[in-house]
């Protein structure tokens, strides 16, 4: 890098503009250099104190795999999630979402396990759960059948899910990203059935938001967005209508095809009382109008 030095009148030095201006640029390419590294993952290799088992999912954000404590093998298997982007923002996104789920303790809120950086890349350790909403609405999971039969179960696994986002709202807390792949399912006989909510990756404060998403940026997923929140408005509104969306798509097993107020799908095994009772809960949690 060249720079100059410039003397004044009092005898006085300064770095010129140039050498500043080169060397802001010099860090700025390190920064999106870095931000593009590859991160590769392998089953069997080992993160912190945990083997990689196989992959859970994988987004733009970051990758969760299933693992295992590579010394401690009475641990209980969990799952981990690493930050994939090393950009500025995604970082402080993925700790945010790190530093929620430890203040905000709940049943129905994933729990941290571990913590650490890999090389570069930051991750956190969570429990495993059986499945999610998604993959059991689809069929692709254990649970699935059991599910089905029992709308009841249904239900209470998604009322549990709610009691816990009314926990995040009590808090202070919004998610703002709501749907049937951000709640696990823990399905396992040996333990009381629960729903969990996870990925509090854009999630924030009520008095934070916007600090790491910018004014009217668009965030969260189409479908189970409220309309206020494709403009950069969300409230604890906007978490009930993503829940209402979520709902409708439980009970349809489908994608909710339009965005407003959806149709609770008749079961068979559902009582009119209780038809109607969803119904009119869709009709107002997906209300256009927070």
């Amino acid at each position: 890098l060249s720079f100059s030095i410039l003397l004044d009148s009092k005898g006085e030095y300064y770095q010129s503009y140039a050498f500043v201006h080169n060397t802001n640029a010099l860090l700025q390419t390190r920064a999106r250099l870095a931000s593009m590294a590859t991160l590769d993952l392998r089953k069997g290799q080992t993160i912190g104190s945990w083997k990689l088992e196989q992959p859970l999912g994988e987004g733009g954000q970051a990758a969760v795999w299933s693992v295992k404590h590579s010394k401690e093998h009475h641990c209980q298997p969990g799952a981990i999630k690493i930050c994939k982007v090393l950009s500025p923002k995604a970082i402080a996104r993925f700790q945010q979402e790190i530093r929620l789920l430890k203040a905000h303790r709940h049943l129905g809120i994933v729990s941290v396990r571990d913590e650490g950086v890999h090389h570069e890349w930051p991750f956190f350790v969570m429990e495993r759960a059986t499945t999610t909403f998604e993959k059991a609405i689809k069929g692709e999971t254990e649970g699935t059948r059991l599910l089905r039969e029992s709308p009841a179960l249904m239900l209470d696994l998604f009322r549990g899910a709610c009691e816990a986002v009314a926990h995040l709202h009590s808090n202070g807390v919004l998610h703002r990203d709501i749907k049937p792949s951000n709640i696990l399912l823990f399905l396992s006989p040996k333990e009381a059935m629960r729903a969990v909510i996870s990925d509090l990756g854009i999630g924030s404060s009520e008095e934070e938001q916007g600090q790491l998403t910018a004014t009217h940026e668009s965030i969260g997923t189409p479908i189970y967005r409220a309309p206020e929140a494709a403009y950069g408005r969300h409230t604890k509104a906007s978490d009930v209508y993503s829940l209402g969306k979520t709902l409708e798509h439980v009970l349809s097993r489908k994608v909710p095809p339009t965005p407003g107020p959806g149709r609770c799908s008749r079961d068979t095994q559902m009582s009119d009382a209780l038809f109607d009772e969803l119904d009119g809960v869709l009709q107002k949690a997906c209300h256009m109008s927070p």
